[in-house]
């Protein structure tokens, strides 16, 4: 299956600062934990 969109840059960098939930922000520190993974 091939899907076509188009996607608003502005609109997702609108969501990203002001939407209603942030990732990172609202994220459970003490059930989860970020880590990098780094490219070998």
């Amino acid at each position: 299956m091939i899907l076509i969109a188009d996607v608003d840059i502005d609109l997702i960098n609108e969501l990203h600062n002001y939407g209603a939930v942030k990732n990172l922000k609202d994220r459970r520190k003490d059930l989860f934990e970020l880590k990098l993974k780094r490219k070998k």
